[in-house]
């Protein structure tokens, strides 16, 4: 390019690496974009050989929640609050074993001003709903607040321990994470480099709808508003 602006022809985006990931050689290779100007072959082995290296080659949402850990550790340091990670707790027999009961959230953060509690954090990216993972910490309630951080809903969540800034920026580098790591999800699943303006999937051409099924799907509106008067009417019951 005559400006001297880089040219990738696969999909790449810049976001805040946290200062754990900045340590790993693999996760700079990734975000640093290395495989987008080898050739495509090498492209995909070094995407798997990074994610393979760090154990985020399997589709378990692992790096999704180590992304969100990391980003928090960092923000609270920023903002100097005193906590234990999840490492810190496992070393400790009488905090693991004597008052988490084995529990192993991925924060436990001092009480401060105006917060009256310790608070207690566990960062869940499956498929539970949140309940389920607050039912496991409810004997807790004597001494800590408990939250559940999912990537759906951590800006509500973090509200209680955050400035509204540092959510935001949270929020929005996540996203562009989200961008890559799908990306490199992506290029797993296909076992190659997806490029920008190819023809990954083949792409079907859907008929339209036919004029039977519209006289079918009339018919089944019309019977099912009829059976929604006949349900309402209870002169007969």
């Amino acid at each position: 390019m005559a400006d001297g602006t880089k040219q990738y022809s696969v999909f790449r985006k810049t976001f805040h690496v946290p200062k754990e990931w900045m340590r790993k050689p693999e996760i700079q290779d990734l975000v640093q974009h290395k495989y987008a100007v080898a050739q495509s072959e090498e492209s995909f082995r070094l995407i798997n050989t990074c994610l393979t290296k760090l154990g985020y080659n399997a589709d378990n949402r692992s790096m999704v929640h180590d992304y969100l850990h990391y980003m928090i550790m960092d923000l609270l340091d920023k903002n100097g609050e005193i906590y234990l990670t999840e490492n810190d707790i496992k070393q400790s027999e009488n905090i693991h074993k004597l008052l988490l009961k084995g529990l192993t959230p991925d924060f436990i953060i001092k009480k401060k001003e105006p917060r009256k509690k310790t608070i207690i954090i566990d960062i869940y990216v499956g498929d539970k709903t949140a309940s389920e993972i607050k039912g496991k910490y409810r004997n807790f309630d004597f001494f800590a607040e408990f939250f559940v951080v999912t990537q759906h809903d951590f800006q509500t969540t973090l509200a209680n321990i955050l400035p509204a800034d540092d959510i935001d920026y949270l929020y929005k580098n996540f996203q562009i994470f989200l961008v890559e790591y799908h990306y490199w999800r992506a290029c797993m699943k296909f076992s190659r480099i997806l490029f920008n303006d190819e023809e990954s999937v083949p792409i079907q051409s859907f008929p339209e709808i036919t004029v039977d099924q519209m006289a079918m799907k009339e018919q089944y509106r019309s019977n099912l508003e009829a059976y929604a008067v006949h349900v309402n009417n209870q002169a007969d019951i």
